[in-house]
This record gives structure tokens, sequence and C-alpha cells, in this order.
């Protein structure tokens, strides 16, 4: 299986020079839950990755068919991602296209409507994608799968959503290690995932459904005491969807972040929400 981070190509050549490259985070995610199954993937990165197709037939080499190339596109990556996407299925028909991600969640159908795409994972995708895997080596049917939109009979049959997991200790943690190339900074932390109100700018509700959940504060302040020790890194940016929502989680995780003496030398730790108070709702 071979995981791709879609990235608007037209857009970076003007813009990239003044832009970071950030670690794809949603790829990374997917990539800890195959590690953890036992489950061989690559990833290609469209942001350092000029030979996608080169890579790709890099790849193939040592998997069984059929392939499974599986993106994960936003809104502005889209017409690349489906461009891509569609030479992959010419150089291999017999290979199986997924896609994922914010656009693919809301908007399944236009996905879809591209004949070459086989199925759209909407929402989160650890666990989805892992029966998807299983599903295609085993030969078994994937229409009875939750979060799963297909083609079917001339229409689109969009399967009905999983109930999202609560625990999030219970994900692996973020597979630094396969990130540590000079292209990407890794100095960040995942704490929470979700918002649990409605702006109606925000895509964040397409596939958390408003629904927030955080991790435990000593499993944050164990993974900054391995970016620091394992890593050396000094600064460390929060990538929540919303990290103040609850005053009482961020209240417990700054003092779990003093007590632990191997990160107090920290010059600085950068908040991904810097702006305004912690919501003060007792039901979080």
């Amino acid at each position: 299986m071979i995981l791709i981070n879609s990235s608007p190509k037209d857009a970076l050549k003007i813009f990239q020079p003044f832009l970071p490259i950030f670690v794809p985070v949603g790829i990374g995610c997917l990539l800890a839950a195959t590690e953890r199954e036992g489950i061989r993937a690559q990833f290609i990165d469209e942001q350092v990755e000029a030979d996608v197709f080169g890579k790709a037939a890099e790849y193939v080499k040592t998997m069984e068919r059929p392939y499974i190339f599986a993106f994960s596109v936003l809104t502005a990556a889209f017409k690349n991602a489906v461009m891509v996407s569609k030479e992959l299925k010419r150089l291999y028909p017999d290979s199986i296209i997924v896609f994922g991600g914010i656009h693919p969640t809301a908007l399944p159908d236009e996905v879809l409507s591209f004949g070459h795409i086989d199925f759209v994972l909407r929402g989160e995708g650890e666990k989805s994608l892992i029966e998807l895997y299983r599903c295609v080596q085993e030969r078994k049917d994937l229409t009875h799968m939750d979060n799963l939109s297909y083609r079917r009979n001339g229409g689109i049959i969009h399967n009905k959503m999983s109930s999202i997991l609560e625990d999030l200790d219970s994900y692996p943690t973020f597979p630094y290690h396969l990130f540590t190339s000079g292209a990407y900074d890794i100095g960040f932390v995942i704490s929470s995932r979700g918002c649990p109100y409605q702006c109606i700018f925000c895509s964040n509700r397409v596939t958390t459904g408003r629904k927030y959940r955080f991790r435990s504060a000593e499993a944050i302040v164990a993974e900054l005491d391995m970016l620091y020790h394992k890593f050396n890194k000094r600064y460390i940016l929060f990538l929540d969807d919303n990290l103040l929502v609850s005053k009482k989680r961020i209240y417990s995780l700054l003092e779990q972040i003093k007590e632990k003496e191997a990160i107090t030398n920290v010059p600085v730790i950068h908040l991904g929400v810097l702006e305004g108070e912690p919501h003060d709702t007792e039901k979080f």
C-alpha cells in the first residue's frame, strides 16, 4: 500500500520559497496505524518528491497486487490528486485508488464522479484503511465497511459512518522516525482532535462531527520528553484542531509539564492557538 500526500503543484511553485514544508500529519497517523498492525506501507509526499511515478514504480516492486494507492486530499490539492491518480490507474490498471481526507469526506459524490477512483474513505481513516487493506488482501467484499463510499449499479452508495474512537491514548504514537529527513521539522505534537463548535468557515466538523477528544496529560508529556531527548527538539508546536477548548485540560497539562524536570529547560513551547482564553465548559 502506498499513501500519497497530494499537493497543489502550481501554487507551490510560486509560494514554496516563502512557506515551510509541513509534515503530512494525516499520512503520518495512517502510517502509525499500519505499522502497529504489521502492514507494510510506503508514503510519497508531493511537497518534496519530484518524481511521484518513479517513486511509485520503485515501491511496487516489493508489493503484491492489487496495489492500493491511497490519497490524502485537501481541496487545494484535489485537481492534482485527480491527475496523478488517473495516471497511476493507467500505469497499473488493476490497482485500487482510494481518496480520503477533508475534501473527499465533504464531497464524496464529486470524487467518485471520476471513474478511475474506486473508493472514498470518509472521516478519520486509521480504522477504515486497515479494514480496507485486509479485505483487499483476503479478497473479501468491501461494501459492508463503515465510512466507505463507492459506485454500484450506476449510482453512488454511502455506507454509514462509524462512531469516532473516544480514547486517543489507544492510538499509536505519531511515527516521527519516518519524517527525520532534512525536509521536515518534527517539532510538534497533537494533543487533541476535533472541536465542539460550528464556525461557518471551518471544515473540522466534516471529519470529526463536532466531537472533541483529548489525550491524557501523561501521554503528551511523554511525547514531549521523547522529542526533546531523542530528536533534540526545543520548540514544540501544538497542532490541535482547537487547543483551548477545555480550561481544566490545559491547566492539567501545564502542571504535568512543570513537574517533568526533563523538559523544563525547553526555552519556548509554541502553542497552535494563542489568541483567547480556554472555554470554561464543564462538560469537557
